[in-house]
Protein backbone atom coordinates (compact mmCIF):
# COMPACT_ATOMS: atom_id res chain seq x y z
CA UNK A 1 0.00 0.00 0.00
CA UNK A 2 1.20 3.53 -0.73
CA UNK A 3 0.72 6.42 1.69
CA UNK A 4 1.72 10.06 1.38
CA UNK A 5 1.28 13.35 3.22
CA UNK A 6 -2.32 13.80 2.08
CA UNK A 7 -3.40 10.46 3.48
CA UNK A 8 -1.97 10.90 6.98
CA UNK A 9 -3.90 12.53 9.80
CA UNK A 10 -2.68 12.65 13.39
CA UNK A 11 -2.21 8.97 14.36
CA UNK A 12 -4.46 7.73 11.54
CA UNK A 13 -3.96 6.46 8.01
CA UNK A 14 -6.63 7.64 5.59
CA UNK A 15 -5.67 5.01 3.01
CA UNK A 16 -8.90 3.61 1.57
CA UNK A 17 -10.97 6.41 3.12
CA UNK A 18 -9.54 9.30 1.09
CA UNK A 19 -8.12 9.39 -2.42
CA UNK A 20 -4.35 9.64 -2.65
CA UNK A 21 -3.18 12.54 -4.79
CA UNK A 22 0.16 11.88 -6.48
CA UNK A 23 1.69 13.79 -9.40
CA UNK A 24 -1.55 15.25 -10.81
CA UNK A 25 -3.47 11.98 -10.50
CA UNK A 26 -5.61 10.56 -7.72
CA UNK A 27 -5.92 6.96 -6.63
CA UNK A 28 -8.55 5.29 -4.47
CA UNK A 29 -6.54 2.28 -3.24
CA UNK A 30 -2.91 2.76 -4.33
CA UNK A 31 -0.74 -0.36 -4.08
CA UNK A 32 2.87 -0.84 -5.09
CA UNK A 33 3.91 -4.47 -5.30
CA UNK A 34 7.06 -5.69 -3.55
CA UNK A 35 8.54 -7.03 -6.79
CA UNK A 36 8.18 -3.59 -8.38
CA UNK A 37 9.82 -1.83 -5.44
CA UNK A 38 12.66 -4.39 -5.38
CA UNK A 39 13.31 -3.92 -9.08
CA UNK A 40 13.90 -0.19 -8.50
CA UNK A 41 15.47 -0.04 -5.03
CA UNK A 42 15.83 -2.93 -2.58
CA UNK A 43 16.54 -0.57 0.33
CA UNK A 44 13.14 1.08 -0.17
CA UNK A 45 11.52 -2.37 -0.03
CA UNK A 46 13.20 -3.02 3.32
CA UNK A 47 11.88 0.34 4.56
CA UNK A 48 8.37 -0.40 3.32
CA UNK A 49 8.34 -3.78 5.04
CA UNK A 50 9.70 -2.41 8.35
CA UNK A 51 8.01 -0.98 11.43
CA UNK A 52 8.18 2.80 11.26
CA UNK A 53 6.55 6.10 12.05
CA UNK A 54 5.53 7.97 8.91
CA UNK A 55 5.45 11.75 9.31
CA UNK A 56 3.52 13.93 6.89
CA UNK A 57 5.51 16.70 5.25
CA UNK A 58 4.40 20.32 4.87
CA UNK A 59 1.72 20.13 7.55
CA UNK A 60 0.81 22.97 9.91
CA UNK A 61 0.99 20.57 12.85
CA UNK A 62 2.66 17.20 13.28
CA UNK A 63 0.69 14.46 11.58
CA UNK A 64 2.15 11.00 11.86
CA UNK A 65 1.14 7.37 11.72
CA UNK A 66 2.67 4.21 13.16
CA UNK A 67 3.02 1.53 10.50
CA UNK A 68 3.88 -2.07 11.34
CA UNK A 69 5.28 -2.72 7.87
CA UNK A 70 2.36 -2.42 5.46
CA UNK A 71 2.96 0.97 3.80
CA UNK A 72 5.42 2.44 1.37
CA UNK A 73 5.89 6.07 2.35
CA UNK A 74 5.78 8.69 -0.39
CA UNK A 75 8.64 11.07 -1.09
CA UNK A 76 6.98 13.98 0.73
CA UNK A 77 7.07 12.10 4.03
CA UNK A 78 9.73 11.42 6.62
CA UNK A 79 10.10 8.02 8.24
CA UNK A 80 11.53 7.09 11.61
CA UNK A 81 12.68 3.51 11.94
CA UNK A 82 14.00 1.58 14.92
CA UNK A 83 17.71 1.08 14.29
CA UNK A 84 17.79 -2.26 16.11
CA UNK A 85 18.68 -4.89 13.49
CA UNK A 86 18.75 -2.07 10.95
CA UNK A 87 19.85 -3.10 7.48
CA UNK A 88 19.36 0.24 5.69
CA UNK A 89 21.54 3.33 6.23
CA UNK A 90 19.34 6.26 7.34
CA UNK A 91 20.42 8.54 4.52
CA UNK A 92 19.54 6.24 1.62
CA UNK A 93 16.25 6.06 -0.24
Amino acid sequence: MFINTGTIDPYVSLWGNKKTQYIKSSYELPVIYDKDIASVNKKRLIQADSEKIIIAGMAKKIECYYDDGHYMAGKSTTIIMNDQNREVPWNTY
